[in-house]
């Protein structure tokens, strides 16, 4: 099994790959106030006098912070991608919807948020369009009649349903609701080959040779599945489940 990303040894990392967390806060803050590059330096050495301040990568630390919260830098290649692909969609990973959500549960009276939760739930199950539709205009129906939900309503209108919609089952056919998969295969990369090192290209290729040969080795001797293999004690549980469970529930 995998480790997490946050589970790497300490001898595993490369200490020189980045600078310390300290000093990227600090960066941060500083750019958020408008202090120019000269400034900024100035202001880390009083800050942080022991830390030793690699000066290229304080520019590209510095560059990074100032146009990450800048949207026209990015807002082109979504325009484009529009025009050239105007019915494709870009999913929303439900574990993390949930969990955004989840972070803003101050917004939603203690006693209500179960309620909320469960409501979100019963929405991402939703496995068509019109499905998910229908089932909106409901949950919007129930708690906008509540005053004190205003707060939490606007926010999720406006992020899950206005800008990020495609976070339930049925918004493509056949695709993972979440990103694991892919969050898995980078911890891997990271663990196993870069050991979280940022690679010239002429390192990191033969790395890309090693992962493909590795990963194709594996796929011999695990091939992927294509069916769901149940044995014969879930089977016997699921007839023993649908003997006892409550019909009317299911269908209504």
């Amino acid at each position: 099994m995998s480790r997490n990303i946050h589970q790497h040894q300490q001898y595993e990392r490369n200490s020189t790959t980045r600078l310390p967390s300290p000093i990227r806060k600090t960066v941060s803050k500083y750019v958020h106030c408008g202090l120019s590059q000269s400034q900024i330096k100035l202001s880390l050495i009083q800050d942080h006098p022991h830390s030793p301040i690699h000066e290229t990568k304080l520019i590209n630390l510095i560059n990074y912070e100032r146009r990450k919260n800048r949207r026209e830098i990015f807002s082109a290649s979504q325009k484009h991608k529009k025009i050239i692909f105007p019915q494709s969609r870009r999913l929303m990973c439900w574990s993390h919807m949930i969990r955004k959500c989840r972070l803003h549960r101050n917004l939603v009276p203690k006693d209500l948020w179960p309620s909320m939760d469960q409501d979100i739930h019963s929405l991402q199950l939703s496995f068509s369009d019109d499905i998910l539709n229908n089932g909106v205009k409901l949950f919007l129906q129930k708690w906008n009649a509540i005053p004190s939900m205003k707060n939490f309503m606007e926010y999720f209108v406006e992020q899950w349903i206005t800008k990020l919609p495609y976070w339930y089952e049925g918004a493509v056919f056949g695709k993972p609701a979440t990103n694991n998969g892919c969050e898995s295969m980078n911890a891997i990369i990271k663990q196993k080959y870069t050991l979280r090192n940022k690679l010239h290209l002429s390192a990191f290729l033969p790395k890309v040779e090693q992962m493909l040969k590795d990963w194709s080795d594996k796929a011999d001797s695990s091939p992927f599945s294509n069916n769901t293999t149940i044995s014969s004690d879930t089977e016997l549980q699921a007839y023993q489940w649908s003997l006892t469970v409550n019909q009317s529930d299911i269908l209504h």
